[in-house]
């Protein structure tokens, strides 16, 4: 599954595309960033009984998890009286779920090979692409964190820096075009 590395890019890429698409509303770059990441947070209690994996690529990964997450966003927007927040739920939402669609398109070495995208079904989705590396890593004890050091994690970051820099390039360069390709018509008569 990607890093927060390579699901942090896609944060900014979806910020990117909020912006440019002229949407009412877009999130902070941080609040996409944190929605992206999000679906790994189940590691934490793992970590604190010394099984990083126990609720890993559960319920956390699912659309019923994004669509929770939308809604809490657009909660806490309401609440702190931000307008849109539906809105802003909505494009939160879509962060989250790209956490799901990017772990479906990497390399699976682990049983419950694939994504619990219709958590609660026992149903693990794996898209036919696999764009992205695993990140290997041992499942408990002192040694998760020393595992997630290894020559193949790191390959497997320049393989996220590089799929998600061309999307990120491809938008930029696109909506870039689009922006300047308008005023240059303009500025003919």
């Amino acid at each position: 599954m990607p890093s927060p590395l390579g699901h942090g890019l896609a944060g900014l890429i979806l910020v990117r595309v909020a912006r440019r698409s002229g949407a009412t509303v877009a999130p902070s770059v941080g609040a996409m960033v944190f929605a992206t990441i999000a679906a790994d947070l189940d590691f934490l209690p793992g970590i604190f009984v010394g099984n990083p994996d126990w609720l890993h690529h559960r319920g956390t990964h699912s659309l019923l998890a994004a669509a929770a997450f939308g809604i809490a966003a657009a909660l806490i927007a309401r609440a702190r009286g931000i307008d849109h927040a539906p809105r802003l739920g909505l494009l939160l939402a879509v962060g989250y779920a790209s956490h799901l669609l990017m772990d479906m398109m990497a390399t699976d070495s682990r049983p419950r090979y694939g994504v619990p995208l219709f958590w609660p079904s026992t149903l693990y989705v794996n898209a036919p692409v696999n764009l992205f590396l695993p990140i290997e890593r041992v499942s408990g004890g002192a040694d998760f964190v020393s595992s997630l050091l290894s020559w193949h994690n790191g390959v497997a970051l320049i393989r996220e820096a590089l799929v998600m820099g061309t999307v990120w390039i491809t938008i930029y360069l696109a909506t870039r075009s689009r922006r300047d390709g308008s005023h240059g018509k303009a500025g003919h008569r």
